[in-house]
Parts: C-alpha cells; structure tokens; sequence
C-alpha cells in the first residue's frame, strides 16, 4: 500500500451535518445510518454479509471518522476522498432527525475548525503555541517528546520543585474546604499551615541523557510520506501526525536508537506497510525496547525487543512466518544482534558494536490502539521471555507489559527514601498496593516481618513471585487483583502488628474503595504515597485527610514529610513522594465503628459515590491548577503517544 493512497489528513474532506438531535452519540448517529442503508435508502449499497455489524466506514464509502459533541445538534464526518464527500452530502438529506427535520449537510465554518480535532491540515497548531510558546511551525521533535531540553538542568529541577510546591498549596486547598465548607469544623492547625506538608529537597537524576529503559518506537510515515520508525511528530486530531526518527534526542539511549534504525531497515524492505493510525490499514505497528542485564551473569547489558503487527483474522500464521523470517535473518534482520551468551558479550575494557538482544517477541495486535491486551497472541522468537533489572542488589524480572521504572539511576534513590520516610522494623507489616513486579516490596523485605502486595496485571504478580523465589525472600507473598476488590482480604484477621502501607497508583490514583480501607484500616498509621500524577495526588489527599464522618470512620491521615524525584530530566514530570500520618492514634477495636466498608452498618453508602459536598471538595482541590505543566501520558518520554508514562 502506497503512502499517498492513505488518508493523510482527516479533516481534507470534512462535512458538518445538522441532525436536529442535540443528544445523539456518535454511536446511534452510526446506527441511524447502518439502519437506513440497509433498508436500502438511497443509493449507497450495505454488504449484505457485514449487515448488522457493521462499522461507520463499512456504511458509508470513504467515511474516515464522525465526530459529535452530545451538547450541539451538529456532527461532522471526514472522508477520504472529495467524491465520498459529495456522494455523503446527497445521502444526507434523505436521513430524519427529530419531529421529521431532514438533515442539513453544509461545509464547516472557520470556528468549527478551530475547535479541537476538526482544524483543517496545515492549520496552526494553537494548543503546541500556547504551550510551547512559541510558532508551532518552528517546533521539533525535541518539544513534543522532552520539552525541557533546551533548560539548562538546575533550571529544570527548580521549575519542577515550584510545580511541587503548587500541588502542596492545592492539597491544602482542599483539605481545609473538608473541613470549614464540608464538615462545618474548625480546620486544624496542621491544615492551615504553609506549607501544610514539608517539601525536601528534589532528588536529581545522576543520569540525565539516554536513561530510559524502556523506549516505544511507532511506525508510520514521515512528513515526506516514506516508511519510516521513530516517534509521533504532531498530533493526528489536527490532521498533522506524522513519524520523526528522533536521532539526536537526549533521553534515548543509543543502543535503543540502533535497534529501530535496524528494525526500520527491516520494515522498508520487506515491502508490507506500516500501520496508519485513522484507516487502521497496514502491518507493522510498534517496536519495543527495553534495556537491562542478562539473567545468566546480571552484568552484561541486553535488550528486550517486542515488534508489534497487525494481521487481518486468518492471516496471522501466514503473516507471523514472514515477519519471523525478516528478523531472524543472520545478515539483514537482527542476526548480529542477537545474544548468545558470554561468547557474544566483548571481551571486558573493548566497545560494544552493536547492542545484545537476548529476548525477542513477535506481537499480532488488531485493536484500534496501541496498547497491547494480555490475551493477545505472541511468540518468543529467540532468547529468554524475559531479562533482569537489578535494583538495590536484587534482580528483577522484566517482561514487555511489566512495570518497571523507566530510569534505573533514580529507581534506586527512590527505594532508599521510601525506607527513610517509613522508618521501618521487624514487628512491621509492610502493604504493597500496585505492587508491579515487586521492586518496593522485595528491596524492603528484610527490614519488615511480613510483605503483602497486590496488582491487577497477573504477569506482574506471576512476575513478582518469580522475583520473590530467586531472590531468596521467603517473608513476601502477591495477589492478583484490582486493589478494591482484594484488598480487605490482604491482612490477618485481629491483625494488631503495625502496618505501613505504600503505594505506587498508575496516572488515575488510588480507586475510592482503597482509600476507604486505608482510611479505615485501624492497623495502617503510616502511608507512604508514590505518585506519578500529581493532580490526582492532590483527590486522594482530600479523601485521606478529610474529617471523620460515617463513612471514614477512623481519625485522619496528614502530610508529614515530600519529595520531589526526578525521574524524567528533560520532560515536565516528576515523582513526588508524600508521607502520611494519623492525627491520633485509632481508638481500641472494641470502642470503635466496623474498620472495613464491608463491616460498615451503612452498606447502602458506598465509597465511590461521594456525597455532593465532597464533590465540591474534589472541583476545589482541582481548581486553580496553576503548579506548572502537567506531565502528558506516561513521562512525555520518547514520544507524546508512542513513549506513554511508566505505570503501565
């Protein structure tokens, strides 16, 4: 498939449409349409063997994308093609809306194109000036992917020590609403002082270019419209997406960059298209690369390498052995890559030629996203299925969905100040919610009596336990499953050792119903939060701090002591570290309410449905977001979309 048959730019061909149905969705505007087609309305012809079933561009020829705000009567479709547009513009009248209207076609107007999505291609991107502060047109790659990088370091940690100190000024914000607006109490004194929470100083990376371990390469097209593999340049909403190679970035490390120059060769002359993202047509997807030791010594660097395709429903065998054969190829695939032990490894004071690969997959993923479900079929092609990171002297298992952080010079520090802020012994128990692949619980293990972890992704906790037996930590034990449906059954029964709780939430933080239980957890007098999204740092506070009430039973928790932990230099994102204490110790169990929401005599009450009131607390804590730039999706590492922050 050619580059320039593909729909480049999605709002080329753009329709606005009144359907006379303010409410309508998107989804039963496709269904009106499927529904008439197949009626036989009109000219347009429906595939009799996809009736029923079929999808938006299945019904009408060309029909790339359909767009519609459930607050305005107006929807607008994108085509392919100028004639699949005319073709829909006569089609359209012949539809009903409310009360009989039929629908009115019409071309959009420029204050539709300014809003977000529908900008015609080659437009300002107005949100990348606001942001960048500058002419979008003068941009590169370097302003999506590490905004940072023309700041000098000590510059850097100063801005994201000042967006830090934004988030304690909110977290007070709302904790003093719980009280004066919500409770009608006095507000303590700790909560009205400034800062409500003492801020340390940032934990710098020693490692400040190439230290991401994990590097996620995207496949597409560059901006002169050649296969190419690199990282998302442009946002496709403004029809402007494209692939740059991204070479000179500062926080790619060069064996990862050697690799998808490799595997870009690869993918160019075996002749089968990269994946485009709007007509979801094409084979190669994502390239997958993470770095760390091989299993048999710890000590030499290798690479886990993951190629992502697509295959249509039976061609996967066909299509798995074609690509199989490209990789594997001695000369051209990645044959003098690949690792085959101390005898590929060079000898010790010499170069590296080329970086290790001693684990590589072949992923098929037909969603319409990049991000890869567990169930979907893969192959190891060569190597282990897995490599080791090694942290605090232990080693780790890293498979290609297993968490890990990205910057393994930071890791480290930040497992050392997680075992100064809870100051741990041997009568602790020591709870590990989102526990990933065990690194906090397994580095703290032979410091406390007993670990309990829990993490809903299974090859994590399979993951973890394998960590746990070769590591020799025989006080650690892992449970699979979403926190708030496990987590009252994770301690002893009548337990009275004291538990430290640690968590470490993706970018959504911490489920209501786990919040509850911490808060309600007589045995819990200590928190430590690990948080990659501030802004939902600041909800979970609110919901820790608060004032008792009939559901959070138990005195509330206060910040002590935060950091800051720079994991990403060069990116607007930090780690910020918070513990937390009880105001007062909880009252003896037999003078106290029921300690779990499944004890409580108000089942009817859940947790994740807050009363009004609290509501207004959370849209307070949330207003007056002034700490800085918020970080995008996972660390606005090596590309806005292709590099995700870690959590995932």
């Amino acid at each position: 498939m050619a580059a320039e048959t593909l729909p480049q730019k999605i709002n080329d061909y753009l329709l606005k449409v009144e359907v006379f149905d303010t409410y309508a969705t998107a989804a039963a505007i496709r269904k009106q349409i499927q529904k008439k087609v197949a009626q036989g309305l009109g000219s347009v012809k429906l595939d009799p063997s996809k009736a029923g079933a079929a999808k938006m561009d299945d019904t009408l020829p060309g029909l790339v994308r359909i767009g519609k705000n459930p607050k305005s009567s107006f929807a607008f479709f994108s085509f392919a093609t100028e004639a699949d547009k005319a073709a829909a513009a006569e089609f359209f009248p012949l539809m009903k809306g409310k009360r009989g209207a039929a629908w009115a076609p019409s071309e959009p107007e420029e204050h539709d194109l300014n809003q977000n999505g529908k900008r015609q291609a080659g437009a300002a991107d107005q949100r990348s000036a606001k942001r960048f502060k500058g002419d979008p047109k003068d941009l590169t790659i370097h302003d999506f992917t590490e905004p940072l990088w023309n700041m000098p370091y000590d510059e850097q940690l100063k801005k994201k020590t000042a967006n830090l100190k934004g988030t304690a000024a909110r977290m007070k914000k709302g904790i003093v609403a719980s009280y004066a607006y919500v409770a009608k109490q006095a507000v303590p004194s700790w909560a009205q002082a400034t800062p409500i929470v003492e801020l340390d100083e940032m934990v710098a990376s020693p490692v400040i270019s190439g230290y991401r371990n994990k590097v996620e390469f995207s496949a597409g097209y560059d901006k002169d419209g050649n296969p190419d593999l690199g990282f998302l340049f442009g946002r496709t909403s403004d029809g402007a997406g494209h692939v740059a190679r991204g070479d000179d970035l500062l926080i790619v490390p060069k064996p990862a960059l050697a690799i998808a120059r490799r595997m870009g060769e690869i993918m160019k002359a075996s002749g089968l298209p990269p994946w485009e993202k709007m007509s979801h047509k094409g084979v190669f997807r994502t390239l997958l690369v993470r770095t760390g030791v091989a299993v048999s010594d710890r000590t030499t660097q290798v690479h886990l390498v993951e190629l992502q395709i697509q295959a249509e429903n039976g061609l996967e065998d066909e299509l798995f052995g074609k690509v199989e054969a490209l990789l594997l190829h001695e000369t051209d695939g990645f044959g003098p890559f690949l690792y085959r032990g101390a005898a590929t490894a060079p000898a010790e004071g010499t170069a590296q030629p080329l970086p290790l690969i001693a684990s590589l997959y072949l992923t098929v993923n037909n969603s319409l996203n990049n991000a890869c479900a567990e169930d979907v079929p893969t192959r190891v092609l060569f190597g282990e299925p897995y490599i080791a990171a090694v942290a605090q002297g232990m080693a780790f298992k890293v498979s290609p969905r297993s968490f890990f952080q990205v910057n393994y010079h930071v890791n480290d520090l930040l497992l050392q100040k997680i075992a100064e802020y809870a100051v741990l012994n041997k009568e602790t128990i020591l709870l590990d919610l989102c526990c990933g692949t065990g690194t906090i619980g397994l580095s703290l293990a032979s410091k406390v009596k007993k670990v309990i972890g829990v993490d809903c992704v299974a090859s994590a906790i399979e993951d973890a336990r394998h960590n746990a037996e070769v590591n020799g930590v025989t006080n650690a034990e892992y449970h699979v499953g979403k926190c708030e449906d496990v987590v009252h059954k994770l301690l002893p029964a009548g337990c009275t050792d004291p538990v430290v709780a640690v968590v470490d939430p993706p970018r959504s933080g911490l489920h209501a119903t786990v919040l509850l239980f911490l808060r309600n957890c007589r045995s819990i007098s200590k928190l430590v939060y690990v948080s990659c999204n501030q802004t939902s740092l600041e909800g979970n506070c609110v919901a820790l701090c608060k004032p008792q009430s009939n559901t959070a039973i138990l005195p509330a928790f206060r910040p002590i002591r935060s950091c800051g932990l720079d994991l990403f230099p060069h990116c607007d994102q930090q780690e910020m570290m918070v513990l937390f204490e009880r105001t007062t110790p909880p009252p003896p169990a037999a003078a106290a309410a029921p300690t779990t929401p499944a004890e409580t005599a108000e089942p009817a009450e859940p947790a994740e449905q807050p009363k009004q009131a609290d509501a207004e607390v959370a849209q307070d804590a949330a207003a007056g977001n002034d700490g800085g730039d918020k970080a995008t999706a996972e660390g606005t590492a090596a590309s806005a979309e292709a590099l995700p922050r870690e959590g995932t």
